[in-house]
């Protein structure tokens, strides 16, 4: 993919953010859902807009089953705790 194929296709996803940011004043992150180093793809399918808070949360966590109970928990209380 060349890099103007992947502007092209990232812009969708830049205003998004920026549009999220200027409503509610939160910082905003586009986030690949599988990272990039456990294999996940430049691709509109695998990217999303979330808070940064959140992003940094997450960390390069792709498989469930590589976390614990505890891990994971932690990680729902967090979400849920999460205001914008």
């Amino acid at each position: 993919m060349s890099r103007i194929e992947a502007t092209d296709f990232t812009e969708h996803f830049v205003r998004e953010r920026m549009r999220l940011e200027s409503e509610t004043g939160v910082t905003h992150h586009i986030d690949h859902i599988k990272p990039l180093c456990e294999g996940g793809l430049h691709v509109p399918e695998n990217l999303q807009v979330i808070p940064a808070k959140v992003n940094l949360l997450k960390g390069p966590v792709w498989f469930e089953e590589d976390l614990t109970e505890d891990e994971i928990e932690r990680q729902d209380r967090e979400a849920l705790e999460f205001t914008p």
